[in-house]
């Protein structure tokens, strides 16, 4: 898991050739209305949404086909963290179809998100987003793993 300001995302563009291409569209469109968003065909795809924090007993998920970078646009976030690896209360086995597992982990610790804050997770990071408490505009990302 990355957790850093979006002034600091162009240190992490060299990580995945899609990084900068999310991010420029989310520079084009800061005022994108709620809905699914193609940007590079299946490979890079953006959901914005209006959601509302369940609190800390929101499920672990994680994903193999596609990893998240997840941007708070209003309001405010929090996302659980657990070592993928280390998770063992499976609620739902990997759904190929869905790009998802579920547990029912506790997670290790929860990373607060305020607007100009982002987390990049990778197929590793077992996560529960909407953690916290009220509500908030999500830019959800939907890279690819591997390109291509």
């Amino acid at each position: 898991m990355i957790f850093d300001s979006i002034n600091n995302a162009p240190q992490y563009f060299s990580l995945h050739p899609l990084f900068a291409v999310a991010f420029k569209w989310l520079e084009e469109n800061p005022n994108a209305e709620v809905g699914c968003y193609e940007i590079a065909g299946e490979d890079c795809f953006v959901m914005i949404q209006n959601v509302s924090g369940k609190g800390k007993a929101v499920l672990l998920e994680a994903h193999n086909e596609y990893l998240d970078i997840q941007i708070v646009l209003e309001g405010k976030d929090e996302i659980g963290w657990k070592e993928r690896a280390t998770c063992r209360d499976v609620r739902q086995e990997f759904d190929a179809a869905k790009d998802v597992a579920l547990w029912n982990d506790a997670a290790d610790f929860f990373v607060p998100l305020a607007p100009g804050r982002f987390v990049i997770l990778f197929p590793n990071d077992a996560h529960a987003p909407l953690s916290g408490e009220g509500a908030a505009k999500k830019a959800v990302f939907k890279i690819r793993v591997t390109k291509g």
